[in-house]
């Protein structure tokens, strides 16, 4: 028998244990044609949805019946303890060759997903968009979803940096101790910091063109946000891949700097410096200009092989750039100053980025 898809929030987490809402009296027996045994309930009986006598109703069926009832809006470490033994309990219970599962679970689901499916929570963060929005602009949701799409109206007032300031700086005053844009600081004077004078200046950087180790890696390399993607999200998707060039993270490089190397568009290199390496798919162009080189960051770490210092055939960036903050004060990120060199490679190791990993019985 085929899994009971009209129950509530219905999911397979193994071959022995079924999560969902609240059944009611027929799908009840449905789990029970499916070789289920044993139902833990963690709903409370006053919930709306809640079957008048379960227990009742369960045990007609020939299933145990375990009631942990979980208020959600404050669940427990006691709650919690109850659970994991009652679990414990029945992890030995045998699996009936003709069935799915041996233990189902009801209730946590329901109360996380708010009573709410998929489609109803689509409407219900649309809902509360368009209502933030205050503009009649903005369609209602099934407008929308019939459409597919919305256009955002754009400001009709321009963005001003700092306007509230400059209308009135007494009384917009800033997020500083004079309430002034500061140019020197008192106040970081006082830290102290040997890599943070108090006024704007240039440090030099620990790499870069015109520092040592462009000698080795005369290449500047610039790890920036991606096209096709935010950050890593979705990189295994179908928009991500129209991004990659030989099914890597696409590296830009200047004409001449390709020349130079004897590295057509379209092919792999190796991209590397003292810190790692990765492998990448080239698109040769003039937007950059000779000497810098482009990898967004973003690509999925995929190791060549289970060495700590293998390279990443799949392109990632965090492999080339210094894990340091920009300074002991801001500690932003400085992974846009990093020196690399680039060279063509003919047997690149295969991208297994997207392969899910075989796990091993212990």
């Amino acid at each position: 028998m085929a899994d009971p898809e009209r129950i509530y929030n219905w999911r397979r987490l193994d071959d022995r244990i079924t999560t969902s809402g609240q059944p009611t009296e027929q799908q009840l027996a449905d789990i029970h044609a499916l070789g289920i045994r044993h139902i833990i309930n963690l709903g409370l009986h006053t919930h709306e949805k809640a079957l008048p006598d379960e227990a009742a109703s369960v045990g007609r069926l020939g299933m145990t019946y375990i009631h942990i009832p979980v208020n959600f809006q404050n669940p427990t470490d006691v709650d919690f303890a109850k659970f994991c033994s009652a679990m414990e309990r029945l992890k030995e219970v045998p699996v009936p060759i003709s069935a799915w599962r041996a233990v189902a679970v009801h209730g946590c689901e329901d109360a996380f997903a708010e009573g709410r499916n998929e489609a109803a929570w689509l409407r219900h963060l649309y809902d509360a968009f368009r209502e933030q929005a205050h503009s009649n602009l903005i369609p209602e949701f099934d407008t929308f979803w019939g459409k597919g799409w919305v256009e955002i109206p754009q400001r009709a007032d321009e963005y001003v940096l700092f306007a509230e300031f400059r209308a009135d700086p007494d009384k917009r005053k800033l997020r500083t101790p004079s309430g002034r844009i500061e140019l020197y600081s008192d106040e970081i004077v006082g830290f102290g910091y040997d890599d943070c004078p108090p006024h704007p200046a240039w440090i030099e950087p620990a790499e870069w063109l015109g520092g040592g180790a462009a000698a080795r890696f005369p290449l500047h390399l610039v790890s920036s946000q991606p096209q096709h993607k935010l950050h890593s999200q979705m990189d295994a998707g179908p928009v991500s891949a129209r991004g990659k060039t030989a099914g890597r993270e696409t590296l830009a490089i200047n004409p001449a700097d390709a020349r130079e190397r004897g590295i057509g568009d379209g092919e792999v290199v190796r991209v590397f410096n003292d810190r790692g390496a990765c492998f990448a798919g080239v698109v040769v162009t003039d937007a950059l200009r000779p000497g810098v080189v482009r990898l967004s960051c973003g690509a999925w770490y995929d190791p060549a092989s289970d060495a700590d210092d293998a390279p990443c055939a799949h392109g990632n960036a965090n492999v080339l750039t210094r894990d340091h903050g920009t300074s002991r004060l801001s500690q932003g990120p400085s992974s846009a100053t990093a020196l690399v060199e680039v060279e063509r490679c003919a047997a690149p190791p295969p991208v297994r980025a997207f392969i899910p990993i075989a796990l091993r019985e212990a």
